[in-house]
């Protein structure tokens, strides 16, 4: 079930799915995961590396790194994304998928994330 809104206080837990194009299964690639957050006055950028940690994007495909690399793609793959605390703004959530003879392949519309004070 996947909720919107939480609490400043609250401990969240998002997973994120991929399933790559049925032409891309079996051939190798990377999972990536980008946050944008909106909190007070400023708007970051971040990206999930494979350590587990956020670390500034500049918005470059070519300064993405990987949260997995994953050998072979397949149907479908899933990354934790937080299991922590927000802080208050809004953030929206992108992930997806490079296979390494293809195009980046991501949701540009992102799920939004809204926490409250």
């Amino acid at each position: 079930m996947f909720a919107n809104s939480f609490a400043a206080s609250d401990f969240i837990t998002i997973i994120g799915e991929i399933s790559p194009d049925t032409t891309e299964i079996g051939t190798s690639g990377n999972l990536y995961v980008v946050l944008l957050s909106f909190v007070g006055d400023q708007q970051v950028w971040v990206n999930l590396t494979a350590d587990g940690s956020y670390i500034p994007w500049n918005l470059k495909i070519s300064g993405l790194e990987a949260v997995q690399r994953v050998t072979p793609l397949e149907e479908s793959h899933t990354i934790t994304i937080f299991e922590e605390v927000l802080e208050p703004g809004r953030h929206r959530i992108s992930i997806g998928y490079k296979a390494d003879n293809g195009v980046l392949i991501y949701a540009p519309e992102g799920r939004w994330i809204d926490i409250s004070e």
